[in-house]
């Protein structure tokens, strides 16, 4: 195994590895979910039928009986522990969450130390990528978790896999006589001249992109309607939008949200710096982000969760297409929020994919309750690993669009449609 000495590619190879490992165990876990029905089904026939073994081509099954301890009564346990001085009947490892609870509440807990644990208190992110934090705690009911992975980490595991197809870089071989100098070991000021041009471009050339809008339930790109409303697509990104504003939202009169976030994590929704009325420090612990907080009334909210999805056309899934094809922006309405993560959680479930690697038909409905909804449905799996190289690249190349800020007018562009 080739492992690079440059910090850098050290951690990215640690997020992409991680993020394969629990790839793995996730289908791991399912595997095993499967040998525990087809476990209980032996059981049963084997019960029925009065037997305790029985042979097949593979082999032979032999159904044991085991006795295992069960406390039915925790009082009677624990005056039999403390009378014997028998703390071996249980596990010696301190409960984590009620241990910071005591000691945030100011409260000492003799013969309880701290001590650092560096080599489990990891905290990445990448401009492209879901952020993953875990910390001692969330392995406290189970030393080998095993952790869902999500859009993100299914991204991540995607880039790995196409790495590992990849050639290995060509050494630097000198021209001319010159000598070969490698990247990352000249510094000079022309660094620091480019880093200020590239700030300066980044704020002349903000990028706009085109909305697909669902007013009235008709599913329009700049104004123009789909054709049977409904698309075939590729979602390249997705993030959490949370947004409040000053007065009920209004489509015919669009305004700016006086607090909005954005996030590939909703755990990390935040206001955002740009918001000009900032409510809280964090969305989760925002009094306008709570159930029953909509000023109409009601069990809603007064901020509004949502969801950004950047698309790309599945006329366009070539290799030589993917690079300049358009990405188009769709805003999810609160009422079909649940159907877009319902359907990304399959996926990830079931396919072991995040949307990125399937082409989607993105449609909208008409619904007695909500009037309409915006559904997801398969069209088919990616099996092209070019395609699918393209596709983590674009999802790059899209990140400065999705998470672009609202300025004084909603997000629009005038631009015509080529595609969709």
């Amino acid at each position: 195994m080739n492992i690079s000495s440059l910090l850098p590619d050290l951690i990215d190879q640690y997020i992409t590895a991680r993020a394969g490992r629990l790839a793995l165990e996730k289908e791991a876990e399912s595997m095993k979910e499967h040998e525990e029905v087809l476990k209980k089904a032996i059981i049963a026939k084997y019960q029925e039928q009065g037997i305790s073994i029985l042979g097949s081509n593979l082999g032979a099954v032999k159904l044991t009986e085991a006795e295992e301890p069960v406390a039915q009564d925790w009082v009677a346990v624990w005056d039999f522990i403390r009378e014997n001085n028998a703390f071996e009947l249980l596990h010696k490892r301190l409960t984590n969450t009620a241990v910071k609870e005591r000691w945030e509440a100011g409260e000492e807990i003799p013969g309880v130390g701290k001590q650092g644990l560096q080599a489990q208190c990891f905290r990445y992110e990448m401009s492209f990528l879901d952020e993953f934090d875990f910390q001692q705690e969330d392995f406290e009911d189970d030393p080998d978790p095993i952790i869902e992975p999500t859009e993100g980490q299914l991204v991540a595991y995607l880039e790995y896999t196409m790495a590992e197809k990849k050639d290995p870089a060509p050494a630097i071989v000198p021209k001319d006589g010159i000598p070969a100098v490698a990247p990352g070991t000249a510094v000079m000021n022309w660094q620091e001249e480019l880093s200020k041009l590239a700030v300066a471009t980044a704020e002349a050339e903000k990028p706009s992109g085109n909305w697909i809008s669902f007013k009235g339930g008709f599913m329009t790109l700049n104004d123009m309607q789909m054709k049977n409303n409904e698309v075939n697509c590729v979602v390249v990104h997705s993030i959490f939008e949370n947004q409040l504003y000053q007065d009920r939202y209004d489509p015919n009169n669009p305004a700016t949200p006086i607090c909005y976030a954005l996030s590939e994590i909703e755990d990390d929704l935040r206001p955002h710096k740009d918001s000009p009325e900032p409510q809280s420090e964090s969305c989760s612990t925002c009094s306008k982000n709570a159930w029953g907080s909509d000023p109409q009334g009601g069990k809603g909210k007064a901020c509004k969760n949502v969801r950004r999805l950047a698309i790309v056309s599945a006329d366009d899934l070539t290799v030589d297409k993917i690079p300049k094809a358009e990405v188009a922006m769709a805003k999810m309405p609160v009422t079909s929020v649940r159907n877009w993560s319902t359907y990304a959680s399959q996926l990830a479930n079931v396919l072991k994919v995040p949307p990125l690697a399937v082409i989607t038909n993105m449609s909208v409905a008409p619904d007695p309750k909500t009037q309409f909804q915006v559904n997801f449905q398969l069209v088919d799996k990616i099996a092209d690993g070019a395609v699918i190289q393209a596709l983590l690249n674009k999802r790059r190349d899209t990140t400065p669009l999705i998470f672009m800020p609202y300025t004084a007018s909603v997000p629009a562009a005038p631009a015509q449609p080529r595609k969709y």
